[in-house]
């Protein structure tokens, strides 16, 4: 397994986007047969990866390569993503709404819930 610091397209910050976004898939293929897409945001210059069914967002390569490693950080031993699923929490019914926080269309649609229903 590489460490965080090793020299990589995703530590790297002169690399070009393409070229760390298919470091960052070829590194999650090698950890979890599940689907592993990673890109650039052209206009926030966020990092996306949709991984095992969830949108991320991180701002830099380092932090997609990290959250990849920590959940599939046990899928070479058990074959499965280190993972426990999405458990909705109702709202507290005297804390009132929260405010709207300003994002991407992603961020506010998926919220860190899965992406698909299952």
């Amino acid at each position: 397994m590489h460490s965080v610091d090793d020299h990589s397209p995703w530590s790297d910050p002169t690399a070009e986007p393409d070229v760390a976004a298919r470091g960052l898939e070829a590194y999650g293929r090698s950890l979890t047969a599940s689907p592993v897409h990673v890109w650039c945001g052209k206009h926030t210059g966020s990092w996306w990866a949709f991984l095992d069914g969830r949108l991320i967002e991180r701002p830099t390569a380092l932090g997609v390569r990290q959250e990849i490693e920590a959940m599939f950080s046990s899928a070479h031993r058990t074959g499965e993503a280190a993972m426990t699923p999405h458990i909705p929490v109702r709202a507290d019914r005297d804390a009132g709404r929260q405010p709207r926080r300003r994002g991407h269309f992603f961020r506010a649609l998926f919220a860190g819930r899965p992406a698909v229903a299952g």
